[in-house]
């Protein structure tokens, strides 16, 4: 049995090369034939260095590219306009980047240990404490208010995953205030809308084109009409015999359709009991 070459020891933290490694041994006899000479220790040596020097360059130039790669991860995770956290399942605070700091209006370092729950209005901390419960579903999402002293509440919505072991949150947090304040200034033009459209002594009525499905009617359309709000409000238009005249009514949609608008347009309508009346459509 071939007894296996013996190693030569060089850096015990780095590589051990044997002396068949060496690159000018191609064509030299084993060790073990009967003409086979050793090499000089000083070519050994010298062969040696190389392969170490030619190693370490490699190590060097992969650790070089791991640290280029680690500090493109650290801007990415520090600068992205995206809060990053790393919870307990409890909500304490482990890390945080420094857009998820600045949303919750505190030092980065300063987080460390803390309960993020501590900064959630009283209003939305049962819904982030539900959130924590169920945080890892698929599509699981949350919207919380952040308190930050001398500022009013700041919006952001909310979304985790569970690191592998199960002990720790990996949190999204998303500025969504922009969104906040459009939809709460849609809101108060809809409740304006709403207080204008019921308060109106002017008939009024809401229809969905093109199915003519009745959306709303306002309090002065039952009075004159006769129909109350809830037996018409989901029905088509065309359900109801509100004309006098069907060529006025022919007319109102030619004009429609011409020109998107009516103003002004005179006609006779009947009542649900039977009556006529005379209005202004438009």
């Amino acid at each position: 049995m071939k007894e296996k070459p013996t190693p030569i020891s060089a850096d015990p933290n780095a590589l051990t090369i044997s002396e068949q490694d060496l690159p000018h041994q191609a064509g030299r006899p084993d060790k073990h034939h009967e003409n086979y000479q050793p090499l000089p220790a000083t070519q050994v040596e010298t062969s040696i260095q190389r392969q170490l020097e030619a190693r370490s360059k490699e190590l060097a130039d992969l650790r070089a590219e791991s640290q280029t790669l680690l500090r493109q991860f650290g801007d990415l995770y520090d600068l992205v306009p995206i809060g990053y956290f790393t919870l307990t399942r409890n909500g304490t605070i482990r890390q945080a980047n420094f857009t998820g700091a600045r949303l919750l209006g505190a030092e980065r370092n300063s987080l460390k240990g803390g309960r993020f729950g501590s900064f959630v209005s009283r209003e939305t901390r049962p819904i982030f404490n539900t959130f924590l419960e169920e945080a890892g579903t698929e599509g699981h999402k949350c919207e919380i208010a952040i308190l930050k002293e001398g500022e009013p509440p700041a919006w952001v919505q909310l979304e985790a995953g569970i690191s592998q072991d199960g002990q720790e949150l990996r949190m999204v947090a998303v500025d969504i205030g922009a969104r906040k304040l459009a939809e709460q200034a849609l809101n108060a033009e809809r409740e304006l809308f709403k207080k204008c459209f019921y308060a109106s002594p002017i008939t009024q009525l809401l229809i969905k084109l093109p199915e003519r499905t009745i959306i709303d009617v306002n309090p002065a359309f039952e009075q004159a009409f006769g129909y109350s709000r809830t037996e018409m409000i989901g029905r088509s238009i065309s359900e109801f015999n509100l004309w006098a005249d069907a060529s006025e009514r022919q007319r109102v949609v030619e004009v429609l359709h011409a020109t998107g608008q009516v103003q002004g347009y005179e006609f006779s309508f009947l009542t649900k009991s039977g009556g006529t009346g005379y209005g202004v459509f438009s």
